[in-house]
């Protein structure tokens, strides 16, 4: 939040609250999962970073972002051994350095 940046749970937000967020974003920073689905609604030029754990990465996100001409970058994080929900490894925790989200932005 101190550089600018607003932490938004989507899952308490309406479809149209998303997808507005999505379309006037100029920078999204999410953990990879199914709300990244939104970023069909993105201006071109729009800056995404979308974190992993090491157990699972897909180039889902990636695709469609090139799809959508928004420049991409993915980080690969660590992880805690705690799960959140299932024995599924997209469910891992993920964290990610400071230093690893800047480089990123180093479009």
């Amino acid at each position: 939040e101190a550089n600018g940046f607003r932490c938004v749970e989507l899952e308490s937000l309406s479809a149209s609250e998303q997808l507005s967020i999505f379309a006037y974003a100029h920078k999204i920073i999410a953990v990879h999962g199914a709300g990244l689905a939104h970023l069909g609604f993105c201006r071109p030029e729009t800056r995404v970073v979308e974190l992993f754990n090491p157990h699972f990465v897909t180039d889902l996100y990636q695709r469609l972002s090139s799809e959508a001409g928004l420049h991409y970058r993915s980080v690969i994080g660590g992880h805690s051994n705690e799960r959140l929900k299932t024995d599924d490894p997209r469910e891992f925790d993920v964290s990610v350095e400071r230093s690893q989200l800047e480089a990123a932005f180093q479009f």
